[in-house]
Formats: C-alpha cells, sequence, structure tokens
C-alpha cells in the first residue's frame, strides 16, 4: 500500500477497515479502577473499591492488585499483537518504522517517534487506530491503576521505591516497548527505574 495515501485523507476507507479486520478485536472486561473516597483509611485500601468489601487483609488485596495489573497487561498485549500483525499487511512500510505509544489517564493515545521517520499524518492514523481497538485502553488503564496503587501499598515492592501517579504514566512509559517484550513486568520495571522519580531509599539501601 502506498504510505502517501496517509497524505491525502484516512489510510482506509470504513468498508476496507472493517475488511481489513483492524477493528475486529474482541471487547474485554478491566477491572473496575479504584474508587477514590475520604475518610477510608489506608490501612484499608478495598473498602473503597467496588467489589472488594470482603478482603480481609492487605496481602490479599495487593494479590489481588497483582493479578488485575498482569491480566490486563496480558489482554492489551494480545490485542497489540494482532493489531501489528494486521498493520504490517495492510501497510508493510509504516509497520517497519520504529515507534511506539503511551496512554496518559483520560485514556488518549500519544505516538512516539524516537527516530523523527514518521510524517504527521502516519501519527494522526497510528493515534486513531489505537484510540479504537476496542477494550485496549481500558485495559492500559486498568495495568497503570493497579500499578500505581501497589506503588503506595506494597511498601516492599518494586514499585513502592518509587512516585508513581495515573497523570504522569504517559511521560513514563513506552507501552508498545512493554507489549512487545517477552518479559513484560521486566520491561515495565525497567522505564520505571531509568524514568520515574525515587521516593526516599529504604534504610537498607543506605547502609
Amino acid at each position: 500500500m502506498d504510505i502517501n495515501l496517509l497524505s491525502s485523507g484516512p489510510l482506509l476507507r470504513p468498508a476496507d477497515k472493517e475488511k481489513a479486520g483492524l477493528h475486529q478485536s474482541a471487547e474485554t472486561r478491566s477491572p473496575e479502577p479504584a474508587v477514590v473516597e475520604m475518610g477510608i483509611d489506608d490501612d484499608k485500601p478495598w473498602l473503597s473499591e467496588p467489589n472488594l468489601e470482603n478482603v480481609e487483609s492487605m496481602e490479599v488485596y495487593l494479590s489481588i492488585k497483582k493479578i488485575d495489573g498482569a491480566v490486563a497487561l496480558e489482554v492489551a498485549k494480545s490485542l497489540y499483537r494482532d493489531f501489528r500483525e494486521r498493520l504490517s499487511k495492510i501497510n508493510p512500510e509504516l509497520a517497519s518504522k520504529n515507534f511506539g505509544f503511551t496512554v496518559d489517564a483520560s485514556g488518549s493515545f500519544r505516538i512516539l517517534d524516537p527516530h523523527n521517520n514518521l510524517t504527521q499524518s502516519e501519527k494522526v492514523w497510528l493515534t486513531e487506530q489505537l484510540g479504537e481497538l476496542r477494550g485496549f485502553k481500558e485495559n492500559l488503564m486498568a495495568h497503570m491503576e493497579a500499578s500505581t496503587l501497589l506503588a503506595k501499598h506494597d511498601k516492599t515492592g518494586f514499585l513502592s521505591r518509587y512516585q508513581l501517579d495515573n497523570g504522569e504514566m504517559d511521560h513514563l512509559i513506552d507501552y508498545s516497548a512493554v507489549l512487545t517484550s517477552e518479559d513484560m513486568e521486566r520491561a515495565f520495571n525497567e522505564q520505571i527505574r531509568y524514568r520515574a522519580m525515587r521516593k526516599t531509599p529504604f534504610i537498607t539501601e543506605t547502609v
């Protein structure tokens, strides 16, 4: 497919998009985000979340959050893999270019172009396509939510060393690099280690 088509309008007509299957990913249900309520004891954060009233300990709560994050990331990986495979068929030239993406707390995507090899039309098109993948942004946002909660409440976990907030994740994480990695947790943690601001070091780290 001629990449110049991007500069003159949408890459695919609606009928062509349906045929290519870029919008046919299975709809998924991501974990519901935490609801912040005033007066809830930080020692029992599950009391502010729906369907977690019966959780009895922080250990159980943290296990649930870890599972929520891992499942959301696996679903997002599957959706993104399908997207890249379809992209390679309908536009192999664009698929071969090195690009990433990030997503903010509102679910808006931003294309990352580290080598400046994308046109503005390509960036716009990729942004639109990722935004239209059903269940994709919801699962990425669920992963971000779980990660920020683990950073806040898992006092001995890796993420607890860093100041994480949903509103800043789009400045920290290239999710394309995470989702295409063989070890997604490690890829995510490496980006956090490289870009996120650390909290005061643990006493064991200063001895």
